[in-house]
């Protein structure tokens, strides 16, 4: 069985060695100067924003309705976004966040270029194609700068169509606030009580971090309706058809990794919620339906957030977005929210994640030392009785359950517990998955640097980037295996059985493989968790020295 079992381990390294080699995803390089500190708002770039004009469609005219007139832009700059409105829907060509940066030079951008003309802001009814058409609004402003002593300022968009139909839409910012106060007049003489329109965001937000393919399982529509949270992924796309969910509405949204938008209708407006659907490709995307309340028309109300999937911004806007932030499984949620309030209440005092993980790797040490204390020394008793249960399974072979029997009676004489070196792994697991958890899915460490060549604490560690098929070349992984298999070696001397000793030296070669897709911080709470235990271990070992040298 001993044989077997090594072969199989032998095997899966192999297997993961070759997925490392061959399938692991290259990061885009880093652009020249490094990442740019995600807490501050980033110098903007040369240029903004690009609105090709073969990809703004041309409006739909209505009966009787006099040619179009041109398009016209509103261009917003507030003191976190700057924004492009066009008329024409009336539309949002460009929202681009000025704290983040995107993948080169350029600061974040929501609007996705796959969204031609840009995202409807306007409103629709059924018998406008699913919102295809693109009409031409009046506006009443061409520039909106917003900042402290101009905190906020107003959009009007206007548009009278044939057969009476009157839309005013007024769109409010704020200086800073990543917030749009929506609010929406139609006057229909043909709408009757209990007609719907509709109001969303239909498309995907675009990629915005180095590692296209990674990003990609993070994309997902959301909705709020009654007390259930709803999500449809990309991966649902293929597989089924744009969801509905009529009851009371919430908020609803569309996010990728670490920015998201949502609109949250006046309470008790919305009727139903379409999640996702596909549209020239796959696309991922929200309407929220909205019944007329009298006859002849709506007054709609509603806020749109479009920013970071950051936890505490989220939370104090009290709307319940903080759902979107992704905890990782209900289970270890709460110590994903303890863990994520350790790191960021730190921060506050040591601005420096890679130093505040540190930190927490000691603290989580310190928490479960009597508890490792106790585990090592139950391992060192279980290789002082490797000789006797050698002898027992020698002389017991040919009668398993006795020897069995035999083996618990050593334990029990012994004072050992067989489980208890595995007690303190199984208790650290919880905190290994939360932060692994915050790590990977929190805005506030993209990005995050450490020292050295370590400046984006979220993604793997890679010094080299070395050509396919050859993984990249890391180091925080390679010393964490080292500490790994020098702690092996420490639990191990002193005799033992040699076929378990191998096992064990080669846990640490399986583990680092598989950390080399970790987030670095991760493998840096690993790497710090290990080195203590080590001097845990010598510490111990110096005691016991002691101890017998005393006693002779």
């Amino acid at each position: 069985m001993e044989k077997r079992a090594f072969l199989a381990f032998i095997l899966m390294f192999l297997l993961l060695l070759i997925y490392e080699m061959v399938m692991r995803p290259r990061p885009a390089p880093v652009p020249e100067g490094g990442w740019v500190d995600s807490t501050r708002v980033v110098a903007p770039p040369e240029e903004t924003v690009s609105v090709p004009s073969e990809g703004v469609p041309a409006p739909l005219r209505v009966d009787g309705e006099p040619e179009a007139e041109e398009e016209t832009l509103v261009r917003v700059e507030t003191d976190l976004v700057r924004a492009i409105f066009s008329n024409r829907g009336p539309s949002i060509l460009s929202w681009q966040l000025k704290a983040f940066p995107g993948r080169g030079a350029e600061w974040v951008e929501l609007v996705p270029d796959s969204a031609r003309g840009g995202i409807l802001l306007g409103v629709w009814w059924e018998d406008d194609a699913a919102g295809s058409e693109r009409r031409t609004y009046g506006v009443d402003v061409e520039r909106l700068v917003l900042d402290e002593s101009n905190p906020s300022g107003e959009i009007v968009f206007r548009r009278t169509e044939a057969g009476g139909r009157t839309v005013v839409e007024r769109v409010r910012l704020s200086h800073a606030s990543y917030l749009m106060d929506l609010e929406v007049g139609v006057t229909d003489p043909g709408a009757e009580r209990g007609d719907e329109l509709r109001i969303g965001w239909m498309t995907s937000l675009p990629e915005t971090e180095p590692n296209r393919k990674e990003e990609e399982r993070y994309f997902a529509s959301l909705a709020s309706v009654e007390s259930e949270v709803l999500k449809k992924e990309v991966k649902h796309l293929k597989k089924e058809s744009p969801q509905l969910r009529r009851g009371n509405v919430h908020w609803a949204g569309v996010k990728n990794k670490y920015f998201a938008t949502a609109l949250v209708p006046a309470e008790g407006s919305a009727s139903a919620v379409e999640l996702g659907g596909e549209l020239e490709g796959e696309r991922l995307g929200f309407a929220v339906l909205m019944p007329a309340r009298e006859q002849g028309g709506w007054q709609v109300a509603a806020t749109v957030y479009a920013g970071p999937i950051d936890y505490r911004i989220l939370k104090d806007l009290g709307f319940g977005l903080e759902s979107v932030v992704d905890f990782g499984h209900k289970i270890i949620r709460p110590l994903s929210k303890l863990v994520y309030w350790m790191l960021v209440t730190t921060y506050t005092w040591i601005p420096n994640y890679g130093v505040v993980i540190i930190i927490l790797s000691t603290l989580t040490k310190v928490l479960f030392y009597p508890l490792t204390q106790k585990s090592m020394k139950s391992m060192q008793s279980m290789q002082e009785l490797q000789p006797k249960m050698a002898a027992l399974k020698e002389k017991y072979k040919s009668d398993p359950k006795r020897m069995n029997q035999e083996v618990m009676k050593l334990y029990k004489e012994h004072g050992v517990n067989p489980l208890g070196g595995c007690l303190p792994l199984l208790l650290q697991s919880p905190v290994f998955f939360a932060l692994y958890a915050v790590l990977q899915r929190t805005i506030e460490l993209r990005r995050a640097p450490f020292l050295l060549w370590i400046d984006d604490l979220s993604r793997p560690d890679v010094i080299v980037d070395l050509p396919s098929p050859l993984p990249a070349l890391s180091l925080l992984p390679i010393l964490m295996g080292a500490s790994m298999f020098w702690q092996q070696r420490m639990s191990s001397s002193g005799g033992g059985d040699p076929r378990q000793k191998m096992m064990g030296y080669m846990m640490p070669i399986f583990l680092t493989v598989i950390f080399f897709r970790m987030p670095s911080g991760l493998v840096l709470y690993w790497l710090v968790n290990t080195v203590l235990s080590i001097g845990q271990q010598y510490l111990m070992k110096r005691g016991n020295l002691a101890t017998e040298g005393a006693g002779a």
